[in-house]
């Protein structure tokens, strides 16, 4: 399948409002908006104009697959994609995704039940990378 682009606890993360909640990653604390539904995971980030720093967007999926595919339809800005397992641990990270990369699929090595995008640059500056584990 191809797709478009609160308070911290000590036992893991609340929701904000509107399926928003906080990510912990090794060097930021990143508000992500959660897309849950086959809808929302299609749009992504289609059609927006930027993604304010320190956020992200989380693509959560019902089971691990390999076939969470991303790709840049109607974007308008870079992107990093980072796809994360079943543990929330860092599987993979595609750096500096251009919108120009359409019509172009980005996967997974591996089964993946989660995928988060940010803008590009942020994997490094949040610590993000393959083995780490995010929290939220």
């Amino acid at each position: 399948m191809v797709i478009a682009g609160g308070a911290i606890l000590y036992s893991g993360i609340s929701g904000i409002t509107d399926n928003r909640q906080k990510l912990i990653a090794p060097n930021e604390v990143i508000e992500i908006e959660i897309v849950d539904t086959p809808e929302l995971r299609k749009k992504g980030l289609s059609g927006r104009q930027q993604l304010e720093n320190k956020k992200g967007m989380l693509f959560k999926y019902d089971e691990p697959s390999l076939r969470n595919c991303i790709w840049m339809k109607d974007m308008n800005f870079s992107l990093d994609i980072i796809w994360l397992n079943d543990k929330k641990e860092v599987t993979d990270v595609k750096k500096d995704v251009s919108p120009e990369t359409f019509s172009e699929s980005f996967c997974p090595k591996g089964e993946t039940q989660y995928v988060l995008e940010v803008n590009s640059g942020n994997a490094d500056s949040f610590g993000i990378s393959e083995g780490v584990v995010l929290k939220f």
